[in-house]
């Protein structure tokens, strides 16, 4: 395999719809804010599992993100050089995570709208 191809994840026809890091970044922070503010009640449930410090089980949560940010930044030269692009089939994991979402707040299962979150900002990201 060439140096060129082990940089670039996107096929031929995903480069011409490739973005910018800048413009990944800002749509992606937009999304996932649109996201958060839609599914309150679901980051409300996630914070406050977190917020349980002494006897919580998930109390690790804030960890986690601390963690997965430390992650990013270290690796932060090699993912500079990846060129994010758009993926069609991350649309289908948004679209199953909101179809699990809305069956969820219908019957009221904060548990399912919570892993529903996870998976719509997994997708979202991937998208």
């Amino acid at each position: 395999m060439s140096e060129s191809t082990d940089k670039d994840v996107c096929n031929l026809k995903q480069q011409e719809r490739a973005f910018s890091w800048s413009t990944a970044g800002i749509l992606l922070a937009v999304l996932l804010l649109v996201t958060f503010i839609f599914n309150l009640h679901a980051v409300n449930y996630i914070s406050g599992l977190w917020g349980q410090l002494f006897d919580g089980e998930y109390a690790h949560g804030y960890l986690v993100l601390g963690i997965s940010g430390y992650l990013l930044w270290h690796d932060r030269l090699n993912l500079a050089k990846l060129k994010p692009c758009p993926s069609a089939f991350a649309l289908l994991g948004v679209l199953v995570a909101c179809i699990l979402m809305l069956v969820s707040t219908i019957t009221s299962i904060q548990a399912a709208q919570a892993l529903s979150l996870l998976l719509v900002v997994m997708a979202v990201i991937w998208l």
